[in-house]
């Protein structure tokens, strides 16, 4: 269809400035002239008709009447009338002021309002389609597919979803970045004349919107071909030469384009010699030649590039052509510093352009011209060539680092300028520019193989006026085992570490580079806890960092709303508040509850020192930890549940029984001196369930407890994060065996793939709860209900410490083999599904969590370490009549009989020098000593109690076996084995 805009581009009106709401793009707002809107345009033929009129004062004519009569924004609106015959046509044509384009690919919606005095039936209102610059124009939909019948009188709000027009069928090919035109067309012929109103035509969405007032325009960003750019022309003369192109081969005179360019593909080639006496020009146009309206433009800009640098008495000078013909030459001299070399840099041009007589209302032309005659050949690149009125510059970005890994890179970089800035990162090729991506995040994951030496730019583009550039380079190569545990490790610390509040707490999930809805997970926040003392012990961050949030997040937790001792599942990351987890599940979680506590017990620990953030920690977890009613949770009954409500009770009715995730709910709730549970708690609740003892061998492996085939494994991954499952045992199972053989099930499972699907394999496994195609679901070993063919990675890595022979394999399968699809910013993305070919777009925390936490067990055992000789841990463990490995994990006896205490734990930091007794009783200072096997003896000086432990300093111990002993105000004389190394 013919463009019938390219016969009125001679005739502009004076742009106009309006109030428009966020991210809108008028079509219509208001009309400057009282008679007629400038830019809206009406035809009519074969006996249909449209009223049109002139505007006011001229010869314009076949323009769309306005009327100040009725209105819903500005001073007036459009008055359509119009009869529809058969075999006729009329449209209505509506263009944004200044004869503007629209970007539908940056807009959400359609909006406008119709009125009709009378009313109208809705179909016999007329039909809407889209005016494409450069393009066929839309189908026609009928008006009344979106709206009812007007009523009489009656401003109507009409919404069209742009993505329904974009489906409409035959609208496939529409170039929807151009939409030039809104325009009312005949729809139902029958022959009566009908007059509708239309108001407050825009379109809305979250695309980078530059308001109407802001003059942006854009003369050139790509060449027309390979060689040279059609809408150009050359002259030369008396001895000053200009090096021209031919496009298509044949057509010369022409601007040669080089393939190396600031933006897009290619850039202009100027390249001129400027003799005494001679001139050259090589004046270029709009890729349309259309003139421009940049009436306001205060400047125009350029990035320039040249391999050898330009001083800048030898730039050359820039002439306009507009509606008042070729202006006088303005030099870049008198703006600019040197062109240095081998940089793209920006060039501009800021004269008065009003008083220098330049219509700026119509520019046709931007012509480079001959300045001074040094006699010598330069060249010089010239691309992006804009006018625009923009005051601010965009800063180039700040703290740009590159650091290469295995087979990506990490790009980063700080110093957004606004909320519209995007950001692009380009690779540097032979003086060029390659853009590898256009984001608005501030990181790029660069997946790019081994052995790969990149130079990354990055500049900010804020409506395509870009920032100066920012480099940084890095370099590929193959990682040791260790050094990809490393990598994988501190991605995974990242996603906590990064929290995006201010008190530290962790997001339940989260996007890369996007911020989520405010929520906290409350049992991801205890491998957020976790996270800290692996990040000091990796140098990730400085111990002071790490104890201070800490303690941010646990003053967050102690304000926290919580219930019986107890937190929700979900907590606003701003009130604090309970957010629902279910319409019955809105306060306590006890599960949840006990996988915050251990990362907590763990992490105050760990913070040991005197200091007051490490001080004031200890004293708030521990103060938490002894406020959670456990008993409260037992609902009258012999076994633990998992929620109560505030709303509805107990109505979940959930009991925790085994074997599950929830074995440390029971191990803690033993462990209190108040508000504790009995040992029958745990054997006739936890160990009642009718998915606690199996005994069955599947794929030649016993699994003493679970369900058919262990279930997904999370099952045996959350309770055993600071818990050490090797040694330790109870009359129902050898946890060691559980762990180790669901984890070899789970793997079995999906090599044998009974379910036939795509991807499984040897290095290709790990069922678990994740996300997955169709929502969330607990993968697990069975049937296609159980096992829909998504594979978590966390399932196969947080079994890292149980399986190191399984897991490192398909850790180094996962990223070097899958990880261009499936590695993120903070590691492996949640799950993926080969054979619909999704993968999850983020993280959750209970996830990511047993990655980070299970490969430093396996690695250094630190949380097992700080567990294990937490006193309330040992404590629950003993009241459970649980036995763990005591040879390595020291227990404090009460007699030397060696009968085991419930309230009594002792620590060794062998390094620092000292002791760490756990006990409610009171310590008789003077009777501490140490007793070497050799029956040499010791005494000791410990510091006031603080909380329930003290600590006690030794100096002068050789490694090996000794017996602390000491007496208690109580009456009691206490004895425990402790190992100094």
């Amino acid at each position: 269809m013919r463009n019938i805009l390219s016969i009125f581009l001679l005739f502009f009106a004076a742009n106009f400035a309006f109030a428009q709401e966020d991210n809108a793009e008028y079509f219509f707002f208001d009309s400057p002239d009282a008679e007629a809107y400038d830019t809206g345009l009406g035809f009519a033929e074969e006996g249909s008709s449209l009223t049109t009129t002139c505007l006011s004062g001229t010869e314009y004519c076949e323009k769309m009447p306005i009327t100040a009569d009725q209105k819903v924004v500005g001073n007036n609106a459009i008055s359509v009338t119009y009869t529809s015959v058969e075999d006729g046509d009329w449209k209505a044509i509506i263009i944004q002021a200044g004869w503007r384009a629209i970007n539908f690919d940056q807009k959400e919606t359609v909006s406008f309002s119709l009125y009709a005095e009378e009313g109208m039936a809705k179909n016999l209102l007329p039909a809407l389609y889209f005016e494409i610059a450069g393009s066929d124009d839309s189908q026609r939909v009928a008006l009344g597919d979106y709206v009812d019948d007007l009523p009489a009188a009656t401003w109507v709000e009409v919404n069209i979803a742009v993505d329904d027009l974009k489906n409409t069928a035959g609208n496939e090919n529409i170039i929807w970045a151009n939409v030039q035109g809104f325009c009312l067309a005949q729809n139902t012929a029958d022959g009566t004349e009908h007059t509708i109103l239309v108001d407050d035509i825009r379109a809305i969405g979250d695309g980078n919107v530059v308001p109407p007032s802001a003059v942006f325009e854009k003369i050139f960003t790509q060449g027309t071909d390979t060689h040279a750019y059609d809408q150009s022309f050359i002259l030369q003369a008396d001895g000053s030469s200009f090096e021209e192109g031919c496009f298509l081969g044949e057509y010369c005179g022409k601007i040669p384009v080089a393939p190396t360019a600031f933006v897009g593909e290619n850039a202009l080639s100027l390249k001129w010699t400027s003799a005494d006496g001679g001139n050259w020009e090589a004046g270029l146009a709009k890729a349309d030649w259309s003139f421009t309206d940049v009436e306001g433009a205060t400047e125009l800009f350029f990035w320039a590039y040249s391999a050898e640098g330009i001083a800048k008495e030898n730039l050359p000078g820039i002439k306009f052509e507009s509606l008042s013909g070729w202006s006088d030459k303005f030099l870049l001299s008198a703006y600019n510093e040197d062109l240095p070399a081998g940089v793209w840099t920006k060039l501009v041009l800021r004269p008065d352009f009003e008083e220098s007589g330049v219509d700026m209302t119509g520019i046709k032309m931007v012509g480079f011209c001959q300045d001074v005659a040094d006699g010598a050949e330069h060249h010089m690149l010239v691309d992006d060539l804009t006018f625009s009125n923009l005051a601010e510059e965009v800063p180039a970005v700040t703290a740009l680092t590159a650091e290469g890994f295995d087979s990506h890179v990490n790009v980063r970089w700080d110093g957004r300028f606004n909320n519209e800035t995007t950001f692009e990162v380009l690779e540097e090729v032979n003086g060029g520019l390659r853009l590898i991506s256009a984001t608005e995040s501030t990181f790029l994951v660069d997946f790019v193989g081994q052995d790969i030496n990149r130079n990354y730019v990055v500049r900010q583009n804020l409506n395509g006026q870009y920032s100066p550039l920012a480099s940084a380079s890095a370099v590929t190569k193959e990682l040791t085992d260790e050094q990809l545990l490393d990598m994988v490790q501190k991605a995974a610390f990242e996603y906590f570490w990064e929290s995006p509040y201010a008190h530290g707490a962790t997001p339940e999930r989260r996007i890369a580079g996007v911020r989520e809805n405010n929520t906290v997970a409350a049992g991801g926040s205890g491998w957020g806890f976790m996270a800290l003392p692996i990040g000091v012990e990796h140098g990730w961050v400085t111990r002071e960092e790490a104890a201070e949030r800490a303690l941010l997040m646990a003053q967050f937790f102690a304000n926290a709303e919580r219930f019986h001792g107890a937190w929700s599942h979900w907590i606003n990351a701003v009130s604090g508040k309970a957010i629902p987890f279910s319409e019955l599940d809105d306060g306590g979680d006890l599960v949840e509850t006990a996988l915050l506590m251990q990362g907590m017990l763990a992490t105050a620990n760990y913070f040991d020192g005197n200091n007051a953030n490490e001080k004031g920690l200890r004293t708030l977890v521990y103060k938490m930890m002894n406020e959670i009613e456990w008993d409260f949770y037992r609902n009258g009954t012999d076994a633990l549940y998992w929620h109560w409500s505030p709303n509805h009770d107990f109505e979940m009715n959930h009991k925790i029984t085994g074997f599950n995730e929830a074995l440390m709910v029971y191990v803690l709730a033993a462990s209190m001196t108040e508000h504790k549970i009995e040992a029958d708690i745990y054997h006739d609740g936890w160990a009642s369930g009718p998915a606690f003892e199996n005994g069955n061998e599947f794929y030649g492996f016993n699994l003493p407890l679970g369900p058919a085939m262990g279930g997904p494994l999370f099952l045996s991954q959350y309770s055993f994060m600071v818990m050490d499952p090797f040694g330790m045992k109870d009359q129902y199972a050898a946890y060691d065996e559980q762990v180790v053989n669901q984890t070899k099930i789970n793997h079995a499972f999906c090599v044998d793939n009974p379910n036939g699907h795509a991807g499984y394999s040897d290095l290709v496994w790990g069922l678990t709860a994740s996300d997955n195609p169709d929502g969330y679901l607990a993968q697990e070993p069975g049937d296609a209900t159980h096992d829909n063919g998504t594979i978590t990675p966390t399932a196969a890595l947080g079994a890292y410490a149980f399986t190191p022979e399984l897991s490192l394999p398909t850790l180094k399968h996962f990223y070097r083999e899958m990880g261009a699809e499936i590695w993120d910013l903070y590691g492996f993305r949640d799950a993926f599904h080969v054979g619909r070919e999704w993968v999850a777009d983020g993280y959750i925390s209970i996830d990511q969590g047993p990655i980070l936490a299970m490969i430093e067990n396996h690695r250094s055992g630190l949380l097992w370490k700080l567990g294990m000789t937490s006193p309330y841990v040992q404590t629950g463990l003993r009241a459970l009549d649980i036995d763990w490995n005591t040879e390595k994990y020291n227990v404090l006896t009460d007699n030397d009989q060696g009968k085991e205490l419930q309230k009594v734990a002792v620590y060794v930091n062998s390094e620092a020098g000292y002791l760490k007794i756990f006990t409610s009783q009171n310590i008789i200072a003077e009777s501490l000593k140490v007793i070497g096997v050799n029956g040499q003896s010791s005494a000791l000086t410990s510091s006031e109690k603080y909380n329930q432990y003290y600590t006690v300093p030794f100096s002068g111990l050789t490694a090996g076996l000794y017996y602390l002993t000491f007496a208690t105000e109580e009456g009691e004389l206490m004895t425990s084995k402790i190992i100094i190394q």
